[in-house]
């Protein structure tokens, strides 16, 4: 006998399934009631007895149930990776060191100190230091007019930068010619 719930066979005496534990029926084949014949005038005709096929239900195979297995891999610890952060780019004004106004300059001063560090940049030193002011009151003038040099703060700019710039030159120069003047002297 089969459990007519999970499919499995069962003892015939059993109550209640070993597998699922579901309640068992006894099944009973079921018997044909005797019919009575009735007289019939004409012809009699014997109806056959309906006898209904017990139902049974076929077992069902279950496939078994294989567990995949892993093969062991060597466990690799997570590293967590932290999400890149970015930053906007923030645009500061530049710090001022000097918090004082600005005081005018003027450009007639700015021209002479221009003038002066071409006619002593032949001597090296005193072209660099004329020079170097000449740039210096050339960047505050521009500061108190908005970025802008014009007329003869321009040229004394323009004749401070080229001052300083022979200076340096010839600076070098003259240490070169010392340098060998007292070369050539020690010799002697």
């Amino acid at each position: 006998m089969f459990c007519s719930k999970c499919g499995k066979p069962v003892a015939d005496d059993a109550a209640f399934c070993a597998n699922c534990g579901a309640a068992l029926k006894k099944e009973v084949a079921p018997v044909a009631e005797p019919v009575a014949e009735a007289p019939v005038a004409e012809a009699p005709v014997a109806e056959a007895p309906v006898v209904e096929a017990p139902v049974v239900e076929a077992p069902v195979a279950e496939a078994p149930v294989v567990e995949p297995v892993a093969a062991e891999a060597p466990v690799q610890a997570e590293i967590p990776v932290a999400a890149p952060v970015y930053q906007q780019e923030t645009f500061q004004q530049a710090p001022t060191f000097n918090a004082a106004p600005v005081a005018p300059v003027d450009a007639g001063s700015l021209m002479i100190k221009g003038i002066l560090a071409i006619a002593l940049c032949g001597f090296g030193i005193p072209g660099i230091i004329l020079g170097s002011m000449a740039k210096k009151l050339a960047a505050q003038f521009m500061a108190a007019n908005g970025g802008q040099i014009f007329g003869k703060a321009k040229i004394g700019s323009i004749l401070g930068r080229i001052g300083f710039g022979f200076g340096i030159g010839l600076t070098i120069f003259w240490a070169f010619y010392f340098i060998i003047i007292v070369g050539i002297l020690g010799a002697l």
